[in-house]
């Protein structure tokens, strides 16, 4: 993938990710291994770059909506899920077989989007 479309697809799923509330993921990581990125390099530079889009998505609407509107019941223990959970997803994406991986990114997404489109 070249620099532009790198830079322009980053940019559009940025936005998705803080406009609708997701989106970084399901966009990014098809997009680098259909632009030949290894699975596992694909999924390592999403969930290096999706807390730093999250953080300044929070600090945003924060500022903007206000804190005290968060539901905080909800947010601590993703955070915490989140930090204890990475290394695992880390370690275990470092292990999987390339095609493996690849298959099973691919079965979640469909299986969320086909979950969404029947809500």
């Amino acid at each position: 993938m070249n620099k532009t479309r790198a830079t322009v697809l980053g940019f559009i799923a940025a936005f998705v990710d803080v406009a609708v509330g997701g989106g970084w993921g399901p966009l990014g990581t098809p997009a680098l291994i259909l632009a030949g990125d290894e699975p596992k390099n694909a999924v390592g530079t999403i969930e290096f770059t999706e807390p730093i889009i999250s953080l300044t998505a929070v600090v945003t609407f924060g500022l903007i909506l206000g804190f005290e509107r968060f539901m905080w019941d909800m947010t601590i223990p993703m955070i915490i899920g989140g930090i204890f959970l990475s290394p695992v997803a880390s370690y275990l994406t470092s292990k999987m077989p390339k095609k493996l991986l690849g298959i099973l990114i691919g079965l979640w997404l469909v299986l969320l989007n086909v979950w969404g489109l029947l809500q």
